[in-house]
């Protein structure tokens, strides 16, 4: 208009002034002034005209946010933007005012996802109520729809809801609910009615547990049958309507209110019907494609978001095109969009996001529903994923009034429309569905206030905790914390019960104890006692129990590689493997097998009580029968190129290996022998007692004529060719393979000892000692070949009863006594070994590998004597041990050094030299007794410690000096720096010699007998013990309760205090780390550094009376008189306990040898313990025996898992 005005004014003037006076430029307006005039005039007045018209034209209806919420529900403040419903907002607004049944005043309204129930309700029918209504809510029935209701009414509602279940469930009329009742009344207040609207009421079926619902369902019930004002309109999916008509509050169900899919006109109304209001505009034909593209009329939330996508990225012309269309992903690319946007936003991983999402996510029918998170539950990678999710609109958050954040899922479209989602659900199927049951248990458990009654064996679901794709929401994850502590708890004390039967049975039923102890540490847990069970249980050496034979098994053999053959009377041969496995049945003998062996080759000779022969190939199959022209074979025996020699009654025959004969012989007495010392050697005698000599070949070789006449009774000949014979008389003579007479003290030449006769029975070891039964069943032994044989007959009470021996390896022998079977030494029994069934127990073979074979009936016994615990012999007198080490390892036993308080002082070196000293002297002998060098020392003092070095060098201590001899006894050093009397010494590993005195001082000596460290204690009171660590680290305590650690070098680095008593027992672990025992019962482990590391505590008694450290690391120690020793690993947990029985007055010392075996030393006893190793080989180690199964009562009585579940 100020431009107007300016052009006006400038054309008056030139109008008015004269034309000739005008400029120049001006002069054609003169000429064309009357067509300027006109378009002036024209232009402002078709602005005015214009402004006219628009200012009568209607405003738009909508001036409020955006009228598409997306994937949310239409409410109250988008009633105006509604469109679509108009039909059914009517009907339901009528169904509402007009109720008055109950069944009529609870409306239902029921449809499938996505089709605009909550829509409805909260947009079209409580904004058509009016001012007469109150309306409480929307709520969501969430985990608890009581709690929730309890919420809103703001009073406590779950007393009368239990009361109203009682009396429903009782078949009675639902009871007035009056606290609630009143609560409804007052919340009503001066209007006429009240709405109680309640969303998404199918949580009520997936949330909640089923004692829950029931309550929330008989509430609601009792709440609208007694209220004639109260009206309920709950929105419901229609997969989940048949749930609610059946138990408490069915009749609310009878009568529920439809919402179908939108038909084709009604989403037109929707897309076009916001835009109308909103003066927003759609290219020609969008408005119909956008419909085509909807397709069902469930599909709401996605034409929603899309068109609230589209709105929001309207511009000034309000004009929405198809390129927009396109770009926006059409019906259903919105939420994807919005999705893939919020991923990138989280700066987390696809697999992140979906795994987080997991958790929104309840899946019991076909369809996925929401699941609410709290907030304190997420991660913070969750929260991440989270965060975006609700930037984007896809997740929505709300806050409790405690100040919780809940998170929940927009719509379930989400769910099915964006593709990764929708297709990690399908994958994880099968997952979500045991969550969202075991969930409702999770919250049974929560509001029963995490009474461990609603606990479930955490098998129900061990696989969704081991599943690392999916995360379980809580409370499940605690739930499942919880289960898996309490099934902890529970297999542990049932793991305990198992394992205490095993060890009740233990000496009875071997086999059932081991199979028992390794179920609990197996199947159920592996605890100490458990752990306990099954070490004591493999300690009694059984490895396989053999069953299959018919008939009783009667003679057994096993070979150098391990296999084992039995056989039994009715001439059943069976072969087994060394781990216990049948490999062969042979069926060949028609009668009882009475002798098995195995040749050099692998192939099995055995013959039977028939006298006849047969071979057998490795592969099972027969090879040669072979006529022994004999009564009954007795003796079977391979020599190293494959011969055969058979041993009866009167006879001898001898094949080839091809089988052919070679030899048959005949005697006239009844007993015959056979060896292959180096040529075949024969023995038959007479009834005279005569014994006859043959080779292979030719005459008779020698007679061997007894002191009297008297027949022979007992019959044994060595690998060597020495033949030792008893007598009916008693007298066992023994002859060396020339034909000469033994080396004996006894007044006839040629008798090694006289027994009780007739000896009963005569067996060789492989070192050439001969044992002897006599009539009285009582073992005497010798050593034939050594000059200072000595003769020892057993008195000890339990070898009273021997009929027959078995020799093994170290001398042990291996005897049935009144039932058990028994090994033994020469001077006494050493270990029982029971059976289940031991009315028939035999011994029926016992090979130099260690390896027991016994059987009782048709049952055949493998024992592995190297894993069997035992004493050792008990020797003469009965003094207190003072010193207990392990020295070295032989194929079957430790050579145990042992210091009685009234013996001389001994050692044992590197292969088994024996030292003794003798007043002033100290003898070396050889491990057969054969003195080696007489060492000379003090004239007049007595040796008192005695030392062998790892290079078997020897140190004897004399009060204050000690001597130092080479291996081969030449003198090499006399240490002389001793102020007081040595009171312990010991060679480091690396050769040096550490010497302590009674006054305190500690000396470690070089190879050179140089002194390298020289330290005095502070107390003066004397070293009472003191370790060598493989580093050359020495660590030494004396009366006080301080450890003292020097380096190799001697420089004192570390005082380990923290004891409140003495310390008494050091040991260095194989990692270096040093455990220090104290008489407070404690056990300390420091580290290099001399940091305390951890204490073990010894469980009871409170005194450690020794410390050992297995090359495994395990830690020993023996509790002293309440007969314990504790086993545990370096990490501080306890293995298992020991109770050596035998050691009547607690243990006092022990030391473990290599492999983990341990030597225990009471009063008066010595105990070999095999290795001690760590559970896992313990596993493995009983996972190799070949055992009979448990029963399934055995299993069922000890609550052992099913077998089914085990394998």
């Amino acid at each position: 208009m100020f431009l107007l005005g300016i052009g006006i004014g400038v054309l008056t003037n030139l109008v008015t002034a004269s034309p000739d006076r005008w400029p120049g430029w001006a002069q054609p307006v003169v000429k064309w002034s009357w067509l300027i005039g006109a378009a002036v005039v024209a232009a402002v007045s078709v602005r005015a005209g214009w402004l006219w018209f628009r200012a009568r034209l209607p405003a738009p209806e909508w001036t409020g946010e955006n009228p598409y919420p997306g994937l949310a529900a239409y409410g109250g403040d988008r009633a105006p933007v509604f469109f679509g419903r108009t039909d059914d907002r009517r009907d339901l607004v009528r169904r509402v005012q007009g109720a008055t049944a109950p069944s009529l005043r609870f409306v239902p309204v029921v449809g499938p996802s996505g089709s605009g129930k909550s829509s409805l309700v909260l947009a079209g029918l409580l904004p058509a109520l009016g001012d007469r209504w109150t309306v409480l809510g929307p709520i969501t029935p969430g985990t608890s729809g009581v709690d929730e209701l309890t919420q809103l009414l703001g009073t406590e509602v779950r007393g009368a809801a239990e009361t109203v279940l009682a009396a429903v469930r009782d078949g009675g009329p639902a009871p007035g609910p009056e606290p609630v009742l009143k609560a409804v009344r007052l919340a009503r207040g001066t209007r006429p009615r009240v709405l109680l609207v309640v969303d998404q009421f199918e949580e009520a079926a997936v949330q909640h547990t089923e004692k829950e619902r029931n309550l929330f369902l008989a509430l609601l019930y009792a709440l609208v049958t007694q209220d004639q004002r109260l009206h309920v309109v709950a929105t419901v999916r229609s997969e989940w309507i048949g749930r609610f008509q059946e138990g408490p509050g069915a009749g609310l169900f009878t009568e529920p209110f439809m919402v179908n899919a939108l038909e084709p006109r009604q989403i037109r109304q929707v897309v076009a019907g916001p835009a109308g209001l909103t003066d927003t505009t759609f290219e020609a034909g969008l408005v119909e494609e956008i419909v085509r593209d909807t397709g069902r009329g469930d599909a709401l939330p996605l034409l929603s978001s899309l068109l609230s996508v589209l709105y929001d990225g309207l511009g000034r012309d309000r004009y929405i095109s198809w390129a927009d269309y396109g770009n926006a992903g059409k019906v259903g690319g919105a939420v994807a969009g919005r999705a893939e946007a919020a991923v990138a936003t989280s700066g987390r991983e696809l697999d992140t996001t979906l795994t987080t999402l997991l958790l929104f996510v309840d899946l019991l029918g076909e369809e996925p529903t929401r699941r609410p998170v709290w907030d304190d539950t997420l991660a913070a990678a969750q929260r991440d994923v989270v965060v975006a999710f609700v930037q984007a609109h896809l997740l929505t958050s709300d806050t409790d009034p405690d100040g919780r954040v809940l998170y929940e899922v927009t719509h379930e479209a989400l769910l099915r429309q964006w593709r990764p989602l929708a297709d990690h659900i399908t994958t994880h199927r099968g997952t979500l569905q045991r969550i969202t049951e075991l969930l409702a248990l999770a919250k049974a458990w929560v509001n029963a206030g995490r009474s461990t009654g609603y606990l479930v064996p955490v098998a129900r679901f061990a696989d969704l905790i081991s599943d690392t794709t999916v995360a379980l929401p809580e409370p499940l994850a605690e739930f499942a914390t919880a289960c898996t502590d309490h099934d902890e708890t529970d297999l542990q004390r049932r793991a305990n019960v198992a394992a205490e039967h095993a060890l009740e049975i233990l000496d009875d039923d071997p086999a059932t104890a081991i199979s028992l102890s390794l179920a609990a540490c197996t199947e159920l847990a592996p605890t100490s006692t458990a752990s306990t069970a099954l070490y004591r249980s493999l300690a009694t050496g059984l490895r396989h129990v053999l069953t299959g034979h018919s008939a009783d098994v009667c003679c057994a053999r096993v070979a150098p590689d391990g296999r084992l053959a039995t056989a039994d009377k009715q001439g059943t041969i069976r072969i087994w493997s060394a781990e216990g496995t049948l490999l062969h049945e042979l069926t060949g003998n028609r009668e009882p097998v009475s002798a098995l062996t195995f040749g050099p080759d692998g192939r099995l000779a055995s013959g039977d009580a028939a006298g006849r022969v047969t071979v057998w190939g490795t592969d099972g199959k027969m090879i040669h029968h072979l006529d022994g022209n004999m009564d009954r074979v007795t003796d079977l025996v391979f020599a190293a190129d494959g011969r055969l020699a058979a041993a009866g009654h009167h006879v001898l025959s001898l094949w080839g290996s091809d089988g052919k004969p070679i030899r048959r012989l005949t005697g006239d007495g009844e007993r015959t022998a056979v060896v292959f010392a180096p040529d075949a050697l024969l023995v038959t005698t007479g009834e005279n007692g005569e014994i006859r000599t043959w080779g292979s070949s030719g005459p008779e070789q020698r007679r061997l004529q007894p002191a009297e006449e008297s027949p022979v009774t007992a019959l044994a000949v060595n690998s060597d060719g020495w033949i030792a014979a008893g007598y009916r008389n008693g007298e066992v003579r023994l002859w060396q393979p020339d034909g000469a007479p033994s080396l004996s003290d006894d007044s006839v030449e040629g008798t090694l000892m006289t027994i009780a006769g007739p000896v009963r029975d005569l067996v060789f070891s492989d070192s050439g000692h001969l044992h002897a039964v006599d009539t009285h069943r009582r073992v005497t032994s010798c050593k034939p070949n050594d000059p200072y044989n000595k003769v020892t007959e057993s008195t000890d009470p339990d070898m009273m009863g021997v009929y027959s021996l078995l020799c093994g390896p170290d001398e042990l022998l291996a005897t049935v006594i009144r039932g058990d079977v028994r090994l033994c030494v020469a001077e006494g029994v050493v270990a029982r070994i029971k059976m289940a069934d031991t009315h028939f127990a035999t011994v029926l073979d016992f090979s130099m590998h260690g390896r027991l074979v016994t059987a009782t009936s048709s049952t055949v016994y493998v024992w592995d004597i190297n894993r069997l615990a035992r004493l050792m012999p008990r020797g003469a007198g009965a003094a207190q041990f003072k010193e207990l080490a392990v020295l070295d390892a032989g194929l079957m036993t430790d050579t145990v050094s042992v210091l009685r308080a009234d013996s001389g002082r001994w050692a044992v070196g590197p292969g088994r030299r024996r030292a003794e000293a003798d007043g002033t002297t100290v003898k070396v002998r050889t491990a057969d007794g054969a003195l080696i060098h007489t060492l000379a020392g003090d004239q007049d003092l007595n040796a008192r410690h005695l030392a062998f070095a790892p290079d078997g060098r020897l140190a004897v201590a004399f009060d204050h000096t000690v001597r130092v001899w080479d291996w081969d006894g030449t003198w090499l050093h006399t240490l002389e720096a001793h102020e007081s009397p040595v009171g312990r010494m010991s060679f480091a590993p690396d050769g040096r010699l550490v010497t302590a005195t009674t006054g305190g001082a500690l000396r470690i000596w070089n190879t050179a007998g140089e002194v390298q460290v020289l330290e005095k204690a502070e107390d003066n009171e004397g070293t009472l013990a003191f370790a060598c660590a493989e580093d050359g680290r020495l660590a030494a305590v004396s009366a006080g309760n301080t450890a003292r650690l020097w380096d190799r070098d001697g420089v004192l680095h570390h005082s380990l205090t923290g004891h409140t008593e003495p310390v008494e027992h050091l040991a260095f672990a194989p990692d270096g780390a040093l455990l220090t025992a104290a008489g407070d019962g404690s056990i300390r482990r420091w580290s290099r550094d001399g940091a305390a590391v951890q204490v073990l505590g010894v469980p009871r008694d409170g005194k450690v009376r020794g410390l050992a450290v297995t090359d495994a690391g395990l830690v020993v120690a023996g509790g002293g008189w309440d007969h314990t020793m504790w086993v545990w690993a370096l990490d501080g947990r306890l293995l298992y306990e020991l109770l050596p029985g035998d050691h009547s007055l607690g243990i006092s010392m022990l030391a473990c040898g290599p492999e983990g075996r341990l030597i225990t030393a009471g009063v008066d006893r010595v105990r070999y313990w095999p290795g001690v190793l760590p559970l896992a080989d313990l596993i493995t180690d009983a996972g190799r025996c070949a055992l009979p199964p448990l029963a399934q009562a055995l299993r069922h009585r000890w609550m052992l898992p099913d077998e089914s579940k085990t394998t």
